[in-house]
């Protein structure tokens, strides 16, 4: 019981932060291209 819990709760950190990692990347490309097309 508490490995399985212990490895979802895991899993899901990992997977907030995949999300957040893949959010600001997107973020920076966005601004860079921004940035690029700008100036």
């Amino acid at each position: 019981m508490l490995n399985a819990n212990g490895t979802r709760g895991q899993t899901t950190i990992e997977y907030i932060l995949l999300v957040a990692f893949v959010v600001a990347l997107i973020t920076v490309i966005g601004y860079f291209i921004k940035s690029r097309v700008l100036a």
